[in-house]
Parts: structure tokens; sequence; C-alpha cells
């Protein structure tokens, strides 16, 4: 398994809360890579104000193209309060949406 988190944080409180996402993912020992960006160029996607959310898709686009098979999207109103490797686990032998 080859699992990431996504999330990108801009404007307003995001970028914050972005913060406290990756901080939380690295207090639990977080093993998958963390994409977290802060610009919707950063992954060759229009901004929110053109296209709403098309960074969501484009994300998912980017994770897997870095080979990533489990891909979690997290927003910045996320923060882990434990370890999420059985969140991911669950996805890999579930499947997900």
């Amino acid at each position: 398994m080859n699992p990431c988190v996504v999330n990108l944080g801009r404007g307003a409180w995001y970028p914050r809360g972005q913060a406290r996402l990756k901080a939380s993912l690295e207090e639990f020992g977080q093993m998958a890579k963390a994409y977290l960006w802060s610009d919707e160029s950063q992954i060759g996607s229009p901004h929110h104000e053109s296209v709403p959310y098309a960074f969501k898709p484009a994300a998912f686009n980017y994770a897997a193209g870095q080979g990533h098979d489990v891909v979690l999207w997290c927003d910045c109103s996320v923060w882990a309060i434990r370890n999420i490797q059985p969140i991911l686990d669950h996805i890999k032998q579930h499947g997900h949406v």
C-alpha cells in the first residue's frame, strides 16, 4: 500500500487549519506522505473562484500520478487525534467513494 493525505489551504483561516492538520499527523507518527498545498496552481487546477472545488479532483489526480493507491482528502478543519493508519487500511480493504 502506498497511501497519502492531501489538502489545500488558501486564504482566510485555511492555512492555519492546514498547519494544525500537519502538526497532528506528525504528532501521531503518520507514515503516509502528506501533500499540503497553498495554491491551486501547484496541482494544475483552476482557482476556486473560476471552477469551484476543481482542486479536489486535481489533488486526487496528482496523488495518483505520484503512484499513491490510497488517497485521503482532509479538509483544513480536520486534525488527527490518533494515528490514521486504521482509516487507510480500511480504505484499502473496503474501497471508498
